[in-house]
């Protein structure tokens, strides 16, 4: 699919930029972005890279710059998932993009973590992940996890408090496309706060043969019924 190949290529682009190594000016921030957080150069750069090599696509809506373009398809982007983690050398950070047809439904999310490389790429027939260096690909399948993922756990003390009274592990790696691109590899993946378009449209796609639950402020996603089932209950009385 040449929409795929496109996007692979673009991932391919910002991936040797970053493992280039980033110069000084990569560090540099300016204005805040339609998506409300302060633009840096690497964020600016990664979605020139993504608007040449989509932009005849459809119309994007991208996190740093908004509404680029024209077209019946939308591109919904996010340029630099996590930049924050990427501009403090640790090691979670990536990109998505999520192609969506008139009727606002999303024909195909592509993930990718670019720290190691891994790419998730899910239609409406296939869902499968591979890495940037070899593009060989093996179907998502769901497997058994000890953690699960609670972005932005520190605002949160209260749904912490419960995760331990369930004796639940997680961790809150700061890349919320990321985390739900993993959702079919951890225990759960919890999200409490400002939902953006940006963020959540590939990843919701990927997730959506696992328990889930979304609202205007929650993200609730896990393959395990009963986990699933407590953490809802208490979620929505919170």
């Amino acid at each position: 699919m040449k929409f795929i190949d496109a996007v692979i290529k673009a991932n391919l682009e910002i991936y040797t930029l970053i493992n280039s190594g980033l110069k000084a000016s990569h560090f540099e921030f300016f204005g805040v972005g339609a998506g409300g957080d302060k633009s840096s150069r690497i964020d600016i750069e990664a979605e020139e890279i993504f608007i040449k090599h989509l932009s005849s696509f459809g119309q994007i809506l991208s996190e740093e710059i908004g509404v680029i373009g024209e077209g019946k398809q939308k591109i919904v982007i996010d340029p630099i998932d996590g930049s924050e983690n990427l501009l403090s050398n640790f090691p979670y950070y990536g990109t998505s993009v999520a192609l969506v047809n008139e009727k606002d439904e999303v024909e195909v999310g592509v993930i990718c973590n670019l720290a190691n490389g891994e790419i998730f790429i899910k239609t409406k027939d296939d869902f499968k992940k591979g890495f940037l260096n070899t593009l060989k690909f093996n179907p998502v399948v769901t497997k058994k996890a000890r953690v699960g993922l609670f972005e932005r756990s520190y605002s949160n003390a209260k749904i912490v408090s419960k995760l331990a009274s369930l004796k639940l592990k997680f961790r809150s790696p700061g890349a919320l496309a990321l985390s739900l691109a993993y959702a079919n590899s951890v225990n759960f993946v919890i999200f409490f706060g400002k939902i953006r378009s940006f963020d959540v449209k590939a990843g919701i796609f990927m997730s959506e043969n696992l328990n889930n639950f979304i609202s205007d402020d929650l993200i609730l996603i896990s393959q395990n019924r009963e986990i699933f089932d407590n953490l809802k209950e208490f979620l929505l009385k919170r």
